[in-house]
């Protein structure tokens, strides 16, 4: 189950109509700031109705229509089949990450603003606004933890798996929302490898009674720790953004799937639509790169669709799940798929190539690499003078540019080289040729 395509017909900053032919699997947009990254997600992530004409919508980001695949669940009237959007629950991450988790001060109680919000309204489908607040992945989860709670249902068939695992009073629900907090802690571990270690995250919500999230002596973040791998136990509130950010909102969608999918055996492997905006947030480039593998191998029926300005998260992507978007002169936005897979490229290939950065550099340097290859194009000078001083300007801007940044890599460099010396000995063999027709 995921969604094909996707058409815009219009709405700032598309002029125009633009397609879309989505991945099964992993979805990337990429381009220069104000062409429309972050409006697509936002697009993806209103919230449909159940009706006819549900396959459209009029937003404030534009109009746009929607396909989804053929095993996607139908809703049939007297007239009509349409897809069942409820059916599979959306999860959106806006850009901007508020309020990491776990850094309130202990003697404040979390979240107190959004005690009265509901379930529904945490997980609804597009927030106000593009704030992604922690304080509500911790309400999210005491909300879900009651639910749990009064579903009860009885843990058959798993008896050995609870005794060996403790979680002998826990109810199968019970048991579901503590597999959900592991699965979210695992799969961020494996973003964050050389730091987090240890099997699960400590104490994480208050209650009196269970082991796992049940039991909580105090608040949530105070009890809230992780092992890692230089400095032991370490509370949550003193790990880097970059740990906390991936805790946080993979937590989020974990809880969010385990409690649409009402608890069931499996819920991590059935099918999500992740929307995220600038993916690579707060993280290493290191991780960066597995933030995406990571997600696939912990949620492998989860559908991801994420904006991105980072090289290291396109790298390794297969053709078609990335879409390139530009803007020409006038205005207009033009999406692209990448037509072949980019394994095996440099970060620098892939600015070049993708992202439009043609001197990756600091901005002076560009300067000049520009302007070298602005005069190396240009070739001599009609007069003497005139060469002499464009000869001088290159031979100072060379001081300053890496020749590998003009050539466009190393490969390059060498077959600059290679050129160089072929055109040398060819010169020297029409000499000895010359030399010899005259003493012949």
């Amino acid at each position: 189950m995921h969604i094909t395509k996707m058409t815009i017909n219009g709405g700032p900053p598309f002029n125009g109509r633009v397609g879309f032919v989505f991945d099964e699997r992993v979805n990337v947009f990429v381009g220069a700031n104000s062409t429309g990254k972050t409006s697509i997600i936002k697009m993806l992530s209103h919230p449909p109705n159940n009706h006819p004409d549900s396959t459209a919508w009029e937003t404030d980001h534009g109009q746009f229509w929607l396909e989804v695949s053929e095993d996607w669940p139908e809703i049939f009237d007297a007239h009509w089949a349409f897809p069942d959007w409820h059916s599979v629950p959306f999860i959106y991450v806006g850009a901007v990450r508020k309020g990491l988790p776990f850094v309130q001060s202990k003697t404040v109680s979390p979240v107190p603003e959004n005690e009265e919000m509901s379930l529904d309204d945490i997980f609804r489908h597009c927030y106000d606004t593009d704030l992604f607040d922690a304080n509500l992945v911790d309400l999210a989860l005491r909300l879900v933890m009651d639910e749990a709670t009064e579903q009860g249902g009885q843990l058959d068939g798993l008896d050995a798996l609870r005794r060996v695992a403790g979680f002998g009073n826990l109810s199968l629900a019970e048991f579901h929302l503590e597999t959900a907090v592991d699965q979210s802690y695992h799969c961020a571990k494996a973003i964050c490898e050389e730091t987090v270690t240890g099997n699960r995250v400590g104490n994480s919500i208050s209650s009196s009674r269970r082991s796992g999230v049940y039991e909580r002596p105090s608040s949530i973040r105070p009890a809230a720790s992780i092992e890692t791998r230089f400095d032991g136990q370490v509370d949550l509130d003193r790990l880097s953004s970059g740990i906390q950010s991936s805790l946080l909102w993979i937590r989020f969608l974990a809880l969010r799937m385990v409690h649409h999918y009402q608890f069931e055996i499996g819920w991590q492997d059935k099918p999500a639509i992740l929307l995220i905006d600038e993916i690579e947030n707060h993280l290493h480039p290191t991780w960066q790169r597995r933030v995406i593998p990571a997600l696939r191998e912990h949620f492998p029926g989860l559908q991801i669709f994420a904006t991105s300005h980072s090289p290291f998260v396109v790298a390794g992507l297969k053709a078609g799940q990335v879409h390139l978007l530009h803007r020409d002169e006038r205005g207009a936005i033009t999406a692209d798929p990448n037509p072949e897979d980019i394994v095996g490229w440099t970060a620098d290939e892939i600015l070049r190539t993708m992202m439009g950065v043609e001197y990756p550099t600091d901005d002076e340097t560009a300067r000049h690499a520009a302007e070298l290859r602005q005069l190396r194009s240009e070739g001599p000078r009609p007069s003497p003078d005139q060469e002499e001083k464009r000869q001088a300007r290159m031979r100072k801007l060379r001081r300053s540019v890496d020749r590998d940044l003009l050539a466009g890599g190393s490969a390059a460099a060498q077959r600059e080289l290679f050129e160089k010396q072929f055109a040398e000995a060819l010169e020297k063999y029409q000499q000895s040729r010359e030399i010899g027709q005259e003493n012949g």
